[in-house]
């Protein structure tokens, strides 16, 4: 079995640990932080993603990890309701479930099922050899690898160490994050209230609540108080929400992506999550493909004698999977901040009109997602 460096020990790069180590490879990951990285908010995790997540740890691990969600609700700014999509039954077609993790907790129980990562180790480049890689690290240290995965994120060294870095696209929007003590009622559900250059998506579990608000930059949200005030006339759930969270323990960032890439790796050296396909939140796509992306690369490096074709048979798999999510991504991105009331007004007939069957049949895409072990997206 080859030894295999994984550069990263975020979620993509630790579920690639997991199963490579399982299918008995000798792996190293080093991570540049000093310690796993448990914070950046909660996570929305599709069915393809809790499908992938049961993989890894095993579905009682990877269900107690957050709440689970029957159906996603759209609701318009003053609380109308768009649509009310009935998820659960559906996912568990296709062996998965909606749920929401912490960050740090989901980081924390790969981190533990992964085994040892080499903390404060920064891969900053490669050379390529015949049969292997030398990997280069910021301490001026060298070693040789069969193989080098870079699953080091968005601003990947790896990835420009290939000379893929790509073009940095801002998407004019920003995130804020939170954790809210408010509790709430009704169904277990999503509930994303859309409105006029903003959104925001309510993830409630047994302590309070997860959220996530999004302002087009235009708007000038620069802190706590002019997010209140941005969302001061949507529905008490919404305020209270944002009025419930410290201010101070509020996160923020700048949305951005990478338009698709045709190149993810050369010889002996691939890419992983978003070092490979950086993409905007907007349809929870990002840990779901780097969950797929290790459990993908897994069923191709196999005990084989081709380490190389392993590798671009695994990116010619995941290209095209993750391109279309990427484009998706970009182009609601860019719809649902409608800068005119005309262009709300479209967006949410047109959510309201869409039946749930076609609804469904476009999430069936998504929800397709490889098997460990075989390769395939078929349902269960």
């Amino acid at each position: 079995m080859g030894a295999f460096a994984i550069a990263g020990a975020g979620p993509g790069g630790l579920a690639a640990a997991i199963l490579l180590r399982r299918a008995g490879h000798d792996v190293s990951v080093f991570e540049r932080a000093p310690a796993l990285r448990l914070g950046g908010g909660a996570l929305a995790l599709w069915p393809h993603g809790t499908r992938a997540l049961a993989t890894l740890l095993g579905e009682a691990t990877a269900r107690a990890l957050g709440p689970t969600y029957d159906r996603a609700r759209i609701r318009r700014w003053d609380g109308a309701l768009v649509h009310d999509l009935p998820i659960a039954a559906h996912a568990a077609h296709y062996g998965g479930w909606l749920m929401a993790v912490d960050r740090g907790g989901l980081i924390a129980a790969l981190g533990a099922a992964a085994g040892q990562v080499t903390f404060g180790r920064e891969v900053v480049g490669f050379e390529r050899r015949a049969h292997e890689v030398n990997v280069s690290f910021a301490d001026g240290a060298h070693a040789d690898f069969e193989a080098l995965i870079g699953a080091d994120g968005f601003g990947s060294n790896v990835r420009n160490a290939l000379g893929a870095e790509g073009t940095e696209r801002p998407a004019g929007m920003t995130a804020w994050l939170g954790a809210s003590a408010s509790r709430a009622t009704g169904p277990r559900c999503t509930t994303t209230f859309e409105g006029q250059g903003r959104r925001f998506l309510h993830l409630p579990h047994p302590g309070g609540a997860w959220w996530y608000a999004y302002t087009h930059d235009s708007l000038g949200v620069a802190d706590a108080r002019t997010l209140r005030h941005a969302f001061r006339h949507f529905p008490a759930l919404v305020v209270d929400t944002i009025e419930d969270t410290p201010s101070d323990s509020l996160l923020r960032f700048s949305l951005r992506d990478r338009p698709p890439d045709d190149v993810w790796g050369q010889g002996r050296v691939t890419l992983l999550g978003d070092a490979a396909h950086a993409c905007t939140p907007d349809l929870g796509q990002g840990v779901c493909m780097a969950l797929e992306d290790a459990i993908a690369l897994g069923n191709h490096l196999t005990d084989g004698p081709d380490v190389e074709l392993q590798l671009r048979a695994y990116e010619a798999e995941r290209r095209p999977r993750t391109a279309g999510l990427q484009r998706a991504s970009w182009a609601i991105s860019q719809a649902s901040f409608a800068g005119s009331d005309i262009a709300c007004q479209l967006r949410d007939a047109a959510f309201a009109a869409a039946p749930d069957a076609a609804l469904l049949a476009a999430f069936g895409a998504m929800f397709s997602a490889p098997q460990a072990g075989t390769g395939t997206t078929e349902p269960k």
